[in-house]
């Protein structure tokens, strides 16, 4: 019984803090973070523009200069 309580306390604790989290987000700001995680793969992004009709935005993907350290290796 107590391992029931205490279950449906973390459920309550979890569901609760989550909301506390996402109180000042209105449901566009939601859509475009979701959408975010396709923006650096164009033909995923095509695929999900495609299939939720919803556009996915463009990132910027910068590319190292020929100096600069892409890898650190020590």
């Amino acid at each position: 019984m107590l391992e029931i309580l205490l279950n449906l306390l973390a459920v309550t604790s979890l569901y609760l803090g989550v909301s506390y989290c996402l109180r000042g987000q209105s449901d566009k700001s939601l859509d475009d973070a979701s959408l975010m995680l396709f923006s650096d793969d164009p033909p995923v992004a095509q695929r999900v523009e495609e299939a939720t009709g919803k556009v996915v935005p463009q990132a910027v993907v910068e590319q190292p200069s020929p100096g600069q350290w892409t890898r650190l290796d020590m």
